[in-house]
């Protein structure tokens, strides 16, 4: 073999190694492009009409750092709140019992509340969506079981370390509309394995609901695809959109109320969040045959290249 063929043959081998990476990294980076912005896109926030602002005001329930969240505060005593997950900190709920009103609190990991109240109801069960175990139940069978089917007066606070996705993706429309106000701990949005269920739970949020207010938790980190930020867990307050009017925000995030899930960590900076990403992508993910149709572009492009390199 003369010389020129031998390095011939090295080059080749050579690219063909990096022509692999190359077609990994494009697949794996457009899809998290394109999931990080389309994630970024369900989480847009919005602002409270005016006129509402005279109703109420934002405040800040439960305690300083970890366990506290951002909420429009016009509740009233006739309203009822649940709150799932619990662990050693019942500040949330002590804010909200102080206004009169009756929590209905699950935890299947404690064995009771850290204080007592009497405005707290206990169970020691978890919420499900389609995984069943008996220690978990259905939002709608919890609603059934305390008798508030119909009620259009509760409010949730959720944090229930990745189970709110099964949760979202099973529970109904008209059984969310029953919540004025709900704030979420959504976690683990770099999980690939979620991808789907994050995307379709998220959907389903905003047909009845409206972000108006989103916190990212630093206690974990922060995932970056081309320049797009998304943090790995966040905070989102929503409002029922049959019972308010909102209007485009341009709000920069975090706010004055907001303080560090870890006091000894920089918070994260989310800044503009409504920030359109740099480069326009499809809107709805779950079309997988425009990413399909995307990548294929791609690698065939590369796979073109290759082949002339081969016939040279």
């Amino acid at each position: 073999m003369s010389k020129r063929n031998k390095f011939t043959v090295v080059f080749l081998l050579i690219f063909t190694m990096l022509f692999r990476n190359v077609q990994v990294f494009a697949q794996s980076s457009l899809k998290d492009y394109v999931y990080f912005s389309t994630v970024r896109s369900l989480l847009k926030v919005k602002d409270l009409a005016p006129d509402y602002n005279k109703k109420g005001k934002y405040s800040r329930f439960g305690r300083n750092y970890d366990g506290g969240y951002v909420m429009f505060d016009d509740f009233d005593s006739n309203s009822i709140a649940y709150s799932f997950g619990i662990a050693d900190d019942d500040s949330w709920e002590s804010s909200i019992a102080n206004k009169g009103i009756d929590v209905f609190m699950y935890d299947p990991t404690i064995k009771g509340l850290p204080n007592q109240n009497s405005k707290f109801h206990f169970e020691k069960l978890g919420i499900t969506g389609s995984k069943r175990a008996c220690n978990m139940r259905t939002m709608n069978e919890f609603i059934l079981r305390n008798g508030h089917k119909g009620k259009k007066n509760l409010i949730l606070k959720m944090d229930v370390e990745g189970a709110e996705w099964d949760f979202l993706n099973e529970v109904s429309e008209e059984t969310l509309n029953q919540f004025s106000q709900i704030v979420l701990e959504l976690h683990w949005f770099d999980d690939r394995r979620l991808f789907d269920d994050i995307i379709s739970g998220l959907e389903k949020l905003n047909k009845t609901h409206q972000i108006v207010h989103v916190h990212a938790n630093n206690c974990v980190g922060v995932n970056y695809c081309f320049g797009l930020m998304m943090p790995q867990v966040i905070e989102v307050t929503c409002l029922r959109k049959s019972s308010y009017k909102f209007v485009d925000s341009n709000k920069n995030f975090p706010t004055e109320l907001d303080l560090p899930n870890n006091p000894g960590a920089a918070e994260i900076n989310l800044g503009f969040w409504n920030e359109e990403p740099a480069v326009a992508t499809y809107k709805n993910v779950g079309d997988t045959s425009k990413l399909a149709t995307r990548e294929k572009t791609i690698v065939g492009a590369i796979n073109e290249l290759y082949r002339k390199l081969i016939s040279l």
